[in-house]
């Protein structure tokens, strides 16, 4: 899973993932010992782009509309820089 990094949301289409008590609505999984999985809705905002929900849409001056993610998309395909400079 930790390979995976920050990725893993987009892998498994959720808009966060974290560590912690899942909740006492979390299922119990049949094949790894000791995983517990709880759901529940994200509060962040979902990019009109991506569709994924970002608790930090908004925070890009330049593509305030949409994820940070997505904001660096538009930028190497609409200004042909990649952000690092």
């Amino acid at each position: 899973v930790e390979h995976f990094g920050g990725d893993l949301r987009f892998l498994l289409k959720v808009a966060e993932i974290g560590e912690g008590d899942p909740g006492a609505e979390a299922l119990d999984s049949e094949t790894i010992p000791g995983l517990r999985v709880g759901v529940l809705r994200s509060e962040g905002a979902k990019c009109p782009r991506c569709w994924n929900r970002e608790p930090e849409l908004g925070s890009d001056a330049d593509y305030p509309e949409v994820c940070p993610r997505c904001a660096a998309a538009l930028r190497v395909i609409l200004g042909g820089k990649d952000g690092s400079s």
